[in-house]
């Protein structure tokens, strides 16, 4: 079979009463996420991870190209011989993609699953769009909240 991949779905009960998850059952959901696939430390530059990261900016096709892969590569000399937890990844880990349930959290979009991301990159992509699209909160005043809340 090689490297085909298979997608099962089944329709998700969305009209149950429920609301917008908290960023505790964000983190749990992560952890638990996590937890269901292998992990592995790796240095950051050096991994398949960064290698993709990098590429997508060079796929953008605007102004912006120059100046992001310019930030990419900054970030990426101040990491250079980090080494990282990688592990499971949603990808898109935001409040409009999962609804709370009695139940269960339900999610959905998982089409940027990546097996290999770093740990804790769900919760800060969360906890960001938490704050600036559903609480409404500067970014400055964001990005200082995110950097105090713990991740997985």
């Amino acid at each position: 079979m090689g490297d085909t991949r298979i997608l099962l779905l089944d329709a998700l009960p969305t009209w149950a009463a429920g609301r917008l998850p908290t960023y505790d059952d964000a983190n749990a959901a992560a952890l638990a996420l996590v937890r269901s696939r292998p992990r592995s430390v790796e240095n950051v530059v050096e991994s398949a991870y960064w290698s993709t990261l990098r590429a997508s900016a060079e796929t953008v096709a605007s102004s912006a190209r120059m100046p992001l892969l310019t930030a990419v590569e900054a970030v990426g000399d101040s990491l250079r011989g980090l080494e990282l937890e990688l592990g499971a990844c949603h990808g898109d880990w935001s409040p409009w993609n999962m609804w709370r349930t009695q139940r269960q959290l339900l999610v959905w979009d998982w089409e940027r699953f990546a097996d290999k991301a770093p740990v804790g990159a769900d919760l800060v992509h969360f906890a960001l769009q938490d704050l600036l699209h559903v609480h409404r909160v500067p970014p400055a005043t964001a990005a200082t909240r995110v950097d105090r809340k713990s991740v997985v």
